[in-house]
């Protein structure tokens, strides 16, 4: 557990997420060592703009994408190309408002379920990845998609 003090945890769990697990995606990023993970001082009420422009870098840099992404509801254009990723967090398919994804050139094997809930979606690059199939992403249900890239896909 991340925090000790379980009144804490309490009083705050509408608020804040206590992760009691750190994801096995992101120890092997670090080599299995939780001293190799940076650590952030950030602000207790900081903007999106911090997160964006100060936090996120960093930890896109770092292979991984927090499920906190899924929190940033007006976030229109995303690009997280060339972070090695292997998987996207399902809560990236709660970004409403997205119109532009951009996951090219990473590691990607799969695509999280619920992708094509995304209705604002007009450009999706998947170009330069490692997916064997589109999955559960439904075509048919994205009428305002009019980019899809898959270059290099080896379907």
């Amino acid at each position: 557990m991340l925090f000790g003090d379980a009144n804490f945890i309490t009083t705050l769990e509408d608020y804040v997420k206590v992760s009691r697990m750190l994801p096995e995606e992101l120890m092997e990023v670090y080599d299995f060592n939780i001293s190799n993970i940076p650590n952030f001082r950030v602000q207790a009420w900081a903007t999106a703009k911090f997160y964006l422009e100060e936090v996120y870098p960093v930890l896109t840099k770092q292979r991984y994408l927090p499920p906190e992404i899924g929190c940033l509801k007006k976030l229109e254009y995303l690009d997280l190309s060339f972070n090695k990723m292997r998987s996207l967090p399902t809560e990236i398919t709660y970004l409403n408002a997205l119109i532009s994804l951009k996951v090219t050139n990473n590691k990607l094997v799969e695509l999280p379920s619920g992708l094509s809930s995304l209705q604002r979606l007009e450009t999706l690059d998947l170009s330069n990845n490692r997916l064997s199939s589109l999955g559960c992403l439904e075509l048919d249900s994205m009428h305002i998609l009019q980019k899809l890239n898959l270059q290099i896909f080896p379907i």
